[in-house]
């Protein structure tokens, strides 16, 4: 599913949880 050019919805939900799973670390 592409929400964008060039923009996997996988990869922004990565990027979501990666910063997410960051933020609850700190």
């Amino acid at each position: 599913m592409m929400v964008g050019p060039g923009i996997n919805l996988d990869d922004l939900v990565t990027s979501m949880v990666a910063g997410s799973t960051t933020r609850l670390q700190r």
